[in-house]
């Protein structure tokens, strides 16, 4: 336990720290650039007394479990890691992440904005914290991960619980699945309209037949769309417990 104490001033300089006045001393706490102190290869808080290095509090990052075979169902896509911190975790992170992945350290969230805008091709942005909220709406799909869905939340396309952080790639198969599904469900409507539309113009369809027809054709159109849906479901989190 720690007593209480009442500061003369506080700050907090955006991006960079804190600032704190007490009892005549200038207290600096955040990057190494903002406290003048000496840069560990590490991700660590650094503090500084009227000027003079102090210390730093040094921070430990731990993994969640799985997520090496998540980032291994991912190697067919360019990946990207956009880290705050500096490059202390790189040696951790490639023994993590497949070849040719893009590691770029000590970016403040309009670097990550300026980095996802200058991407040619669609981009997914998958985030935790509130310093991704203006990449995850810079990106084509922005994934905000969550440990209780009853906090707030970036704004962003998807919010999926940290649990299910797993089953990312089976979603993304699910979903390219889906785009195939609703092709199908297009060449259906379009087979049935023409063989209709044949009848129809050889007189071979009378009117109360063709009422009974059109939302039948409907009907097969949402029949296929929820059966193929709750089928390819289940073949992609089949292995979800």
């Amino acid at each position: 336990e720690a007593e209480q104490i009442e500061l003369d001033t506080f700050e907090e300089v955006v991006g960079k720290g804190l600032k704190v006045a007490y009892q005549g001393k200038m207290i600096l706490m955040g990057s190494t650039t903002f406290t003048n102190s000496t840069a560990q290869n590490h991700t660590a808080v650094y503090i500084s007394v009227d000027g003079k290095e102090s210390g730093y509090f040094e921070f430990k990052n731990k993994y969640r479990t799985g997520l090496n075979n998540v980032i291994e169902k991912l190697k067919n896509y360019q990946l990207s890691v956009l880290s705050g911190d500096n490059d202390g975790e790189l040696s951790a992170l490639k023994l993590i992440f497949s070849k040719g992945t893009n590691f770029i350290f000590n970016q403040l969230p309009h670097h990550k904005k300026e980095y996802i805008a200058k991407q040619e091709e669609h981009c997914m942005m998958v985030g935790d914290g509130l310093n991704d909220a203006i990449a995850l709406q810079e990106s084509t799909v922005g994934v905000a991960i969550t440990n209780d869905a009853h906090q707030f939340t970036p704004a962003s396309d998807v919010i999926l619980d940290a649990c299910s952080l797993l089953h990312l790639p089976n979603a993304l198969s699910f979903a390219k699945t889906c785009i195939s599904l609703t092709y199908l469900c297009f060449v259906v409507s379009f087979l049935y309209n023409v063989v209709g539309l044949f009848f129809a113009m050889t007189g071979q369809l009378s009117p109360i037949v063709s009422a009974i027809l059109m939302p039948i054709s409907s009907f097969t159109i949402i029949f296929i769309s929820l059966v193929g849906t709750y089928f390819l479901s289940h073949k992609h989190f089949k292995e979800r417990k």
